[in-house]
């Protein structure tokens, strides 16, 4: 299962590429990936009947797009997920009932959590980077060794062709004295 949100950051998306990023993502037809967005753009969660890793880095840059438009894709509810939930609903209700001094207090755990959120998906792509920086570089010193070996693979050969060259004057030379 994964959960779709309008988060904090929320601008009023190009709709077609937010469809198109949970298309990619969640391996979603058109028609169920328009409905999924639509509603959270509404404000509703959506649940969608798929499973993908987050942390994934194959899905990493589509889910940074979305974050940037202003959705959460996660892959589950977790505790905190449906914590956070609750206190957005008392927000609203300590906005209703004019506590504004809750609603506030309330908002920026809101928003102190969405930023470690985004830090951590931040950070994950980071790693992603990082770990196929050091796959090219690993990949690059074994073609390194490849191209050594086969250098010095010829320059043995050539070695070989002289000595051979070398051998076979030295047999006329002794050929031709006598």
């Amino acid at each position: 299962m994964a959960y779709l949100a309008k988060n904090r950051n929320y601008n009023s998306p190009n709709k077609i590429a937010a469809i198109k990023a949970v298309r990619a993502i969640a391996g979603l037809g058109l028609k169920e990936a328009k409905d999924a967005v639509e509603e959270a753009m509404v404000g509703h969660i959506v649940t969608i009947n798929t499973s993908f890793n987050p942390y994934d880095t194959v899905h990493a840059a589509s889910l940074q797009d979305l974050a940037d438009m202003g959705f959460d894709l996660g892959d589950k509810k977790t505790k905190t997920a449906i914590v956070l939930e609750s206190v957005k609903q008392a927000a609203i209700l300590a906005t209703k009932e004019d506590d504004y001094d809750l609603s506030r207090l309330l908002l920026n755990v809101l928003t102190e959590y969405d930023e470690i959120c985004e830090a951590r998906i931040e950070q994950s792509v980071r790693d992603a980077h990082m770990r196929r920086a050091l796959k090219d570089r690993e990949r690059l010193r074994q073609e390194r060794i490849e191209r050594s070996v086969l250098k010095s693979r010829e320059q043995q050969q050539i070695v070989e062709r002289k000595d051979a060259e070398l051998t076979a004057y030295a047999r006329e030379q002794r050929q031709s004295r006598y």
